[in-house]
């Protein structure tokens, strides 16, 4: 199977373990795209809710390559969770944003899409039905993502944008 984001997914894979998991074997599959399964957010839960060490990649309309990773699951209703494992990333910018340690990482709620960040402020986040909704960054100021972020930094200064892909896939270590 090829994956929209094959080649970046791959050079991911290996930049992310020798950051975070060093001397692992790592495999990924993959476990939702937005073209194949729909874009109303009912299909990403039901693909993805219950799987541990999800990157989320997503190609906005503007070929910006932005996502994030997490190793709790999406599963839950209204709740955030906290995981100093998550970060946030821009593929185009370079550039990787830790979350900051124990504040909420993601936010699960099944009308949308992946959200990373508390319920109050999303830092990334994907809305139901993102074909017309599209998706959202927060300012740096509002962040439980650490480093100095400038305002909207992972989405080229943009708040909102249109989202033309996105993909999930659940990282295993072995």
């Amino acid at each position: 199977m090829l994956y929209l984001f094959s080649g970046q997914v791959h050079c991911f894979k290996t930049l992310f373990v020798a950051w975070r998991y060093q001397n692992k074997n790592v495999k990924y599959y993959l476990l939702y795209r937005k073209s194949r399964d729909s874009d109303n957010a009912f299909y990403f839960h039901a693909k993805c809710d219950k799987i541990k060490g999800t990157l989320v990649i997503i190609e906005t309309e503007d070929n910006l390559r932005i996502g994030g990773y997490t190793s709790e699951t999406w599963e839950g209703n209204n709740i955030s969770k906290k995981d100093n494992t998550a970060f946030i990333f821009s593929l185009n910018n370079n550039k990787g944003h830790n979350v900051k340690n124990n504040l909420d990482a993601i936010y699960c709620n099944p009308f949308f899409g992946p959200c990373f960040c508390g319920n109050s402020t999303p830092t990334l986040l994907i809305s139901n039905n993102c074909d017309e909704n599209g998706g959202e960054c927060c300012k740096a100021i509002d962040s439980n993502y650490d480093g100095y972020i400038y305002d909207y930094e992972i989405n080229n200064e943009r708040k909102n944008f249109k989202i033309k892909e996105y993909e999930v896939f659940e990282f295993k270590f072995e």
